[in-house]
């Protein structure tokens, strides 16, 4: 770590070193290797804003596994198609708006109650190399003209496009950026990642803050 006593992270009064981040992150990443998981398996995550939604994530990749943003909004039809097609096998979540119905196939985890858990593990990041090949994240299609299509994303396409935001418009550790798209949402991929890779500071925008002017 280049700026590990920096801020990351903020969201509303609490705040997250980059040492703190890299040490909880790993520990989400050992967990889900203690459950078996390897490289390019894909964990499910319907996360609201929060300091968690960005441990988790950044655990999961650290993982070498891929993170599936879902949104439980979605008619139980297509979700459990979703859950199905991609073979899903653990559900991340930190709220209690979820419908267990279509998640019985899968093993599902409310941040909260493995927390006590995930404090107990190695905060020394894993072995697990990460190819630029390797999966990073899948985003689902509509479906509107059809079937819904996973969307598979490598780590080299995430990097390009970070690379070529910072080398047009370079950013520094000096600057704060706002996380306000839903992980559902292509768009966030830069929000998540590009100001971290830089040493900037994030905020998380609350649940439904963004749409307060």
């Amino acid at each position: 770590l280049k700026t590990p006593n920096h801020i990351a992270l903020i969201y509303q009064e609490t705040s997250l070193t980059y040492k703190k981040l890299d040490e909880k992150s790993n520990q989400v990443a050992n967990f889900l290797i203690q459950k078996g998981f390897q490289k390019n398996d894909i964990v499910a995550v319907s996360l609201d804003r929060s300091l968690e939604m960005l441990i988790y994530i950044y655990g999961i990749i650290k993982a070498g596994a891929a993170y599936l943003p879902l949104d439980l909004k979605t008619p139980s039809k297509r979700l459990d198609f979703i859950i199905k097609d991609a073979g899903i096998k653990i559900l991340f979540y930190n709220h209690n708006n979820i419908e267990f119905s279509n998640l019985n196939s899968i093993d599902c985890y409310h941040v909260d109650t493995i927390e006590e858990q995930i404090h107990t593990l190695d905060v020394i990041q894993n072995k697990v190399q990460i190819l630029p090949d390797d999966l990073a994240y899948i985003i689902y299609t509509s479906g509107s003209t059809g079937e819904p299509k996973g969307v598979k994303c490598h780590h080299k396409g995430i990097c390009n496009r970070l690379n070529w935001m910072n080398t047009d418009y370079p950013i520094t550790k000096e600057d704060t950026f706002i996380q306000k798209t839903p992980i559902t949402f292509d768009v966030s991929v830069w929000e998540l990642f590009w100001p971290l890779q830089e040493g900037a500071t994030l905020v998380i925008e609350v649940p439904e803050g963004h749409m307060n002017p």
